[in-house]
């Protein structure tokens, strides 16, 4: 195998990552966002005490931390495919000035941010999965 094909080899395998991330992060956003709301639409009055209050309050924010967050760390493909685009722009600018017909490879490193989000996306989400067990016994015993 040339270093040619094991180099397109190679981003094929990053595109298929980046794309089965891309739609776990869907499905969990969609997920997440009809479990808020069915949490918010089925709640009925008055939580009967203060840790059960708490409980629900915390699954709802932990949720929309997670929504949020899981968003923001979703537009990372966005980003990364316009900063690939600009850059690679920018290298067929100067070898098109350069007169020459050798295009040099061009690469982004991914921002750590992104990152962040993504994993504070899962963080939240897996509170929040604590939080609503919690949430169900608290309820269950103040019955």
């Amino acid at each position: 195998m040339s270093i040619y094909n094991a180099v397109k080899e190679l981003l094929e395998i990053g595109k298929e990552h980046n794309r089965a991330r891309t739609d776990f992060l869907k499905h969990i956003l969609l997920m997440a966002s009809g479990l808020l709301g069915i949490l918010v639409s089925f709640r009925a009055g008055k939580s009967p005490d203060t840790c059960t209050h708490y409980a629900f309050v915390g699954t709802v924010s932990l949720i929309a931390l997670g929504i949020l967050s899981g968003s923001i760390a979703l537009y990372d493909s966005v980003s990364s495919t316009k900063r690939l685009f600009h850059k690679y722009k920018e290298s067929l600018k100067g070898t098109l000035n350069f007169g020459s017909d050798d295009v040099t490879p061009v690469g982004i490193k991914p921002l750590r941010v992104f990152s962040f989000f993504e994993s504070i996306c899962y963080i939240a989400f897996s509170l929040s999965v604590v939080c609503i067990c919690v949430y169900a016994v608290l309820l269950d015993f103040s019955l």
